[in-house]
């Protein structure tokens, strides 16, 4: 993976993911195109978990057993876009969707 190429797939990313991946790229805490890559899969991991969030009547906690089928078809989807194999980082994906963060949150 390299800069030109993810710059050629940005219009194809989900834009919030995508925002989120680039402010992780902004503040250092990824910093070449492989890790750019790696957090823009686990940033659509997210912002799924948010979005699942949102749906969840007032009080009810955001549980989930397994990935909404929907969601693990979006996450394995951006991850061939960009390269990166889904199950090395299974367990960061998980911990991201069930646990989407404020800046997830107040993305959408």
């Amino acid at each position: 993976m390299d800069n030109t190429t993810l710059d050629n797939l940005a219009s194809q990313m989900d834009p919030t993911a995508r925002e989120l991946a680039h402010s992780a790229w902004i503040n250092g805490a990824v910093d070449t195109p492989d890790d750019m890559a790696r957090e823009y899969v686990l940033s659509v991991a997210e912002v799924c978990g948010a979005r699942a969030v949102g749906q969840c009547a007032d009080g009810e906690a955001w549980k989930p057993a397994d990935y909404l089928a929907g969601d693990w078809h979006a996450i394995t989807e951006a991850a061939a876009l960009v390269g990166v194999d889904a199950g090395d980082i299974k367990r960061n994906l998980w911990q991201r969707y069930t646990a989407p963060s404020e800046s997830a949150l107040r993305a959408l």
